[in-house]
């Protein structure tokens, strides 16, 4: 049959044709679609959180780190190649006693527990540099970090000044936990 002196399609033309067009754009939405699984956590991801985690994506970044065994080697390894100074695991952790001494010392930098005089619960982590550490440098730092139980914790650094800075933490704090860790490593970025 012919329609202006053109052959009309057959309908199996046209069906095959349509089903191409919905293949064809369901190809085109699959790939322009965000990924949905999100298993892999980029270079660039690492290197922001180890400036400090801001907000609560950061946090939930570091948190997918703590999950992804590469992800913690190589967010180690950033810490390790770009803090500022570091404490290396302790032979023996500070004690858990309430009348043993609260310390952990390493060569940059010291870190000391003092419980509040109000017995509430409440320690102050003092954090004092050492020896001749290039103090208008790390004095710059914004973030503690700590890697403890196969994990990385943070806390926001004060202003370090006269090389000490301050941080309260309650008892039962993942950073309290951790500075009882004879494991456990500290860096400051």
């Amino acid at each position: 049959m012919m329609v202006d002196n053109k052959p009309v399609p057959d309908h199996e033309k046209i069906v095959a044709a349509f089903e191409m067009l919905v293949s064809a754009q369901n190809a085109v939405g699959h790939v322009l679609a965000p990924p949905t699984a999100q298993d892999h956590i980029s270079t660039r991801d690492l290197l922001r959180i180890a400036k400090g985690p801001k907000n609560e994506a950061d946090q939930a970044l570091l948190a997918r780190v703590n999950g992804d065994f590469v992800a913690r080697r190589q967010f180690r390894a950033i810490l390790q190649s770009q803090s500022l100074a570091s404490q290396p695991q302790q032979a023996a952790a500070a004690s858990i006693q309430d009348d043993a001494p609260q310390w952990r010392s390493g060569d940059a930098f010291d870190l000391n527990l003092i419980a509040s005089s109000k017995n509430d619960g409440v320690f102050y982590l003092q954090l004092t540099l050492n020896g001749d550490q290039d103090r208008d440098g790390i004095s710059q730092a914004e973030v503690l970090f700590a890697e403890s139980q196969r994990r990385f914790l943070s806390l926001p650094l004060p202003k370090i000044m006269d090389g000490m800075a301050q941080l309260m933490i309650k008892q039962g704090h993942p950073m309290w936990d951790a500075f009882h860790d004879p494991e456990a490593e500290f860096f400051i970025r």
